[in-house]
């Protein structure tokens, strides 16, 4: 019997997951951060390697997530210590996040593993393929955010 495409990927991001909840619980600061929230501050930390300013709406629209969710985990990541806002000189409505200390040091530990989960998921799976499935990926992604199928639900 042949698998969905929506089962399949589902699957994958199963396993991803329980991998690296299985490694995090090790490590009682990163046990203590969900998925979303170490995505978050990964995002940030690599758009902060290329002097990339991160705002709240770079998250939802990088992440496909409500301005209400995104207000909600950056308010955490915030009352906890990972993340400041800072404002900005031209727009006093308009707060850059930045990552603190606390979270450069979460990033430094976790991003070995992460580099490790890559290798083993990509695997004798050559560029070229790898290039097709992130072309497949990007045009499903397009294929859910055009026509507003997802507005309001």
């Amino acid at each position: 019997m042949e698998e969905s495409v929506i089962s399949e990927l589902k699957s994958l991001n199963n396993l991803i997951k329980r991998l690296i909840m299985a490694n995090c619980s090790n490590h009682e600061t990163l046990a203590s951060l969900s998925a979303q929230q170490m995505h978050i501050i990964i995002f940030i930390k690599h758009a902060q390697k290329h002097n990339l300013d991160v705002y709240q709406r770079d998250i939802e629209n990088s992440f496909n997530i409500r301005p209400s969710t995104a207000t909600g985990i950056i308010q955490l990541l915030e009352k906890n210590g990972y993340i400041i806002k800072q404002s900005v000189p031209n727009d006093a409505r308009l707060k850059k996040l930045v990552l603190t200390d606390k979270a450069d040091s979460i990033f430094h530990n976790f991003e070995p593993f992460i580099k490790d989960i890559e290798k083993v998921v990509l695997e004798d799976i050559t560029e070229e393929e790898l290039d097709q499935f992130a072309n497949v990926i990007h045009k499903m992604k397009d294929n859910l955010l055009k026509d507003n199928l997802l507005k309001d639900k």
